[in-house]
C-alpha cells in the first residue's frame, strides 16, 4: 500500500513540475505514464531509494527532455536530459544536466555532427568536472566515421580528449567485398609520440551459405619485440546448416598449426532446437523446452579438475501463462515478473533481487508504448516509419550467435553487426538517422534462420 502510494504522489509531483513549464516547452506533449522506477532496498517504506524518471516527447514524437529523480529526492528532480534536432530530424546533441545549488548544471553532453547525407561523421562526448567556480576540468571522448559508397562504415577513430590535449585514442579501417559483407579489419593504436601502430588485423572468410566459415586474428607486437600471433577460429555446420563445431586455434607466422583449443560442441533435437553445447571437460550447457515448444529451463555447468564433477554455475528458469506469453523468469540471483494488457501488449516489467548487504533490490518499468513481445526467434521493431532511430525487442529461445543487417532497397548491405545471445529477450536501440529517407530492410540472421522486416526511414 505504501508502495502504491509513493507511485501515486511521484506522479503527481513530476506532472505539476512538468506542467509549469519548468525547462519544458508547451508544444511538448507531457507523457503522463511514469516510464521507470527502482528501488535498492527499502530502508523504510515513506523513504524508498532509488530513482524515477518521465520523458516529453514533440509532435513529431522525438523525444526533448528528461526529467528524473535520484535516490531520496523525489520531490523534485534532480538531474534532466536536454535534446536538439536538425531540421531533418538528426539528433544534434544530448545534454544531462543536474540541479545543483538552485540551477542546472551540465554534467556531460554529447553533440553529433553530420554530412549532406544525413550520415554521422563526429561524436563528441564531454564530462565536465567542476573544480571550484573558476576551474573545469574537462575530458572528451571523440569518435570520427568515414564511409564506404554503399553507406558502411570504413573507418571509426576513436580519442580521449583532457583539457584539450588529447592522450590516446585507436582507430578501425573496415573493407568489405561486393556482397557487403565484412573482409577485413585493421585495429590501430594511437601513441602520443609515435602516432598510429597496427595492432591487429582481423580477416574473414565466408562459405557458400554466407555463413561465418573462418575468421583470423593477427595480433601485431609493437616494435617486432615478438613474432606475430596469430589465432583461427573454424565454423562447422551440420546438414541442415546449423552451426554444430567451433574449433580455435593458434598458428605460426606460416600459418602452421601451433596449438588447437578444445572445439566447442553443438548439439540439436529432432526440431533443430539446441539442447546442449558443451566445451569437453570445461563447460556445458543445457536447455529444456516445453510441450508447446518454449524454452523451460536451461542450466550451465562448470567442470572440476580436483573433485571430477560438473557443478552448476547459472541456472534459469521460464513459465508462461496460458496464452504461452513469458510471464516469470527466475534465476540464481532474482526474479523478473512480466505482465501483459488485454490487447496482449507486454507493458510491464518488474525484477526483485538480493543486494550483496541481504537488502531487497526492486525495480519495474512500464513501458511508454505497449509494443507486443515478439513471439520466438522473431522480433519486434518500433517506430516505424522512424526518423532513423528504431528500438528492437527479440526473443531467442537458445544460445546463438546472430547477424544484424541493415539492406536498402538495391540489396546492398549499408549495416552489420554481429553478437551472441543467450535465451530469452533483449532490447536494442539502434541509430540510423546518418541514412537518407527511403525503405529499408532490417535483418536477423541467425544460423538456422534469417527475419526481414521493412522499415521506414523519414526524415
Amino acid at each position: 500500500m505504501n508502495r502504491i502510494f509513493f507511485g501515486v504522489l511521484l506522479f503527481v509531483s513530476f506532472t505539476s513540475i512538468l506542467t509549469k513549464g519548468q525547462g519544458v516547452s508547451s508544444s511538448y506533449i507531457i507523457d503522463s505514464v511514469l516510464i521507470e522506477v527502482d528501488f535498492n532496498g527499502f530502508h523504510a517504506p515513506q523513504s524508498p531509494y532509488g530513482t524515477a524518471r518521465i520523458d516529453s516527447f514533440d509532435v513529431n514524437k522525438l523525444i526533448r527532455s528528461s526529467y528524473y529523480t535520484y535516490r531520496s529526492y523525489f520531490n523534485y528532480p534532480t538531474f534532466r536530459i536536454v535534446y536538439k534536432y536538425s531540421d531533418t530530424k538528426c539528433l544534434l546533441s544530448q545534454t544531462n544536466e543536474k540541479f545543483d545549488n538552485n540551477k542546472w548544471v551540465i554534467e556531460y553532453d554529447n553533440v553529433n555532427v553530420y554530412d549532406y547525407r544525413d550520415r554521422k561523421i563526429k561524436n563528441i562526448r564531454t564530462y565536465y568536472n567542476y573544480i571550484n567556480t573558476s576551474s573545469i576540468y574537462t575530458t572528451s571522448f571523440m569518435y570520427l566515421y568515414e564511409y564506404t559508397n554503399q553507406n558502411q562504415i570504413s573507418q571509426l577513430e576513436y580519442q580521449q580528449i583532457e583539457n584539450g590535449m588529447a592522450k590516446y585514442g585507436s582507430r578501425q579501417k573496415l573493407s568489405y567485398d561486393s556482397m557487403g559483407r565484412l573482409m577485413t579489419k585493421n585495429s590501430e593504436q594511437w601513441h602520443a609520440q609515435s602516432g598510429y601502430q597496427l595492432d591487429f588485423i582481423y580477416t574473414y572468410e565466408y562459405n557458400s551459405n554466407d555463413s561465418l566459415k573462418a575468421s583470423y586474428e593477427h595480433q601485431i607486437y609493437l616494435n617486432n619485440a615478438n613474432p606475430p600471433k596469430i589465432t583461427k577460429k573454424e565454423f562447422h555446420y551440420n546438414a541442415s546448416g546449423f552451426l554444430d563445431e567451433e574449433v580455435s586455434m593458434l598458428l605460426d607466422s606460416m600459418n602452421q598449426i601451433i596449438h588447437v583449443f578444445t572445439p566447442k560442441y553443438n548439439f540439436y533435437d529432432a526440431l533443430n532446437r539446441k539442447v546442449k553445447s558443451e566445451i569437453a571437460n570445461k563447460w556445458q550447457a543445457l536447455f529444456v523446452f516445453n510441450a508447446n515448444g518454449a524454452l523451460d529451463w536451461k542450466s550451465q555447468y562448470a567442470w572440476d579438475d580436483e573433485d571430477s564433477i560438473w557443478y552448476s554455475t547459472d541456472s534459469i528458469h521460464y513459465s508462461y501463462n496460458y496464452l504461452n506469453q513469458l510471464i516469470n523468469i527466475h534465476t540464481d540471483y532474482g526474479i523478473m515478473n512480466l505482465m501483459y494488457d488485454s490487447t496482449g501488449f507486454n507493458n510491464y516489467f518488474e525484477y526483485t533481487g538480493n543486494n550483496d548487504d541481504g537488502t531487497v533490490y526492486r525495480s519495474y518499468k512500464k513501458l511508454l508504448h505497449g509494443d507486443a513481445i515478439p513471439e520466438e526467434n522473431s522480433f519486434t521493431l518500433f517506430p516505424n516509419p522512424s526518423n532513423g532511430n528504431f528500438q528492437i525487442i527479440y526473443n531467442s529461445t537458445q544460445d546463438e550467435a546472430l547477424i544484424i543487417r541493415v539492406v536498402n532497397n538495391l540489396g546492398q548491405v549499408i549495416f552489420q553487426k554481429e553478437e551472441e545471445k543467450q535465451p530469452g529477450y533483449f532490447s536494442e536501440y539502434f541509430n540510423l538517422d546518418m541514412f537518407s529517407s527511403g525503405i529499408y530492410f532490417f535483418q536477423i540472421i541467425i544460423p538456422t534462420n534469417s527475419i526481414t522486416q521493412k522499415i521506414l526511414i523519414k526524415k
